[in-house]
């Protein structure tokens, strides 16, 4: 069975529609476990109102997605656990094609397929999946994993930890770097969800300090092939073009500091 894990913050005009679109899933084994993140919005009564007994709320203090992800993880009754975002879409087979990956590879704790930033998703996509054996080589070239792509092992959060609660962008970049160095993912190429850019409130679309990004924690001395030194100066190359675009001077300060030209 799977626990359905959604961080929830002032999310009112998005959330029930992407709850409906775990409650369409062709795979019914789940529990849907939202964490509200503090909202201010009526967020909360728009999922009350969603009569179903396999949803759970639970609320905190506001403190970022990360540590509403993490409070969904421990919250979660299930070995598997589903991250969706409280805005993003679903295919309706997206759980179901999660579980035949499982069943193909039931030796692997990672599973992933594909993002859209459009709804135009897959008709009827296959089940087709293969193992990542060399995540850094491949993720310079492409998203693997996403925060609503993935089927995570529960256990995998106690081996590599949790979302690191002191990033605000980036942290999902930095989670399946842990666990990259620890697990081999298994993918498929199918299009099953809908990554909503211009939902409300995304915090992609919020300036955030240089300490609160992936930047911050790299450490070029902990790669341990090549490919993994590859990975991460290709993280702070981009690190670097999105501070100049957006002029984000102090953090330029702050980066070029930390890392100078390492990227080089």
């Amino acid at each position: 069975m799977i626990s359905v894990v959604i961080p929830l913050y002032n999310k009112e005009s998005s959330i029930k529609t992407t709850i409906d679109c775990v409650l369409k899933q062709t795979y019914k084994d789940f529990e849907i476990v939202v964490i509200n993140d503090g909202s201010t919005d009526d967020s909360v009564n728009v999922v009350g109102n969603i009569k179903d007994p396999r949803i759970k709320i639970i609320s905190k203090d506001n403190g970022g997605v990360s540590s509403a992800r993490n409070r969904g993880v421990r919250e979660a009754n299930y070995e598997w656990i589903a991250l969706l975002d409280g805005d993003d879409r679903w295919h309706p087979k997206h759980l179901e094609l999660l579980n035949e990956g499982k069943k193909q590879f039931p030796d692997y704790s990672v599973f992933s397929t594909i993002y859209s930033n459009n709804e135009d998703l897959e008709t009827n996509p296959e089940p087709v999946f293969e193992v990542v054996n060399d995540y850094f080589q491949m993720a310079i070239h492409k998203k693997i994993l996403n925060s609503s792509t993935c089927l995570i092992r529960k256990d995998c959060f106690d081996n590599v930890g949790y979302f690191n609660e002191r990033l605000r962008r980036g942290e999902d970049l930095e989670m399946w770097y842990r666990l990259a160095k620890k697990y081999p993912f298994v993918c498929s190429e199918a299009t099953t969800v809908w990554y909503r850019l211009g939902a409300e409130n995304r915090a992609m679309n919020k300036p955030s300090p240089y300490e609160a990004s992936f930047a911050s924690v790299i450490n070029l001395k902990n790669a341990d092939t090549e490919e993994e030194l590859e990975y991460l100066k290709h993280q702070l190359k981009a690190k670097y073009k999105s501070i100049l675009y957006n002029r984000e001077w102090n953090n330029l300060m702050k980066c070029f500091k930390q890392h100078k030209l390492s990227f080089l």
